[in-house]
């Protein structure tokens, strides 16, 4: 799943230029959404981890 895996990869590095502090969750989602034109489910997922908040929360 190439596909699945670049994006995974493409999350991680915006991830990477995001402070894991749960204020910058909206700018992390800003950026994903810059990138891909909407939200993936697994942007949400990964945010949700790296925040260390619910999924509800994102």
């Amino acid at each position: 799943m190439k596909s699945r895996d670049n994006l995974t990869e493409r999350l991680e590095t915006i991830l990477a230029s995001v402070p894991a502090e749960r204020r910058h969750i909206i700018l992390f989602l800003h950026r994903v959404q810059q990138e891909f034109g909407y939200l993936p489910e697994e942007a949400l997922r990964m945010a949700a981890e790296y925040f260390a908040v619910s999924p509800a929360e994102v």
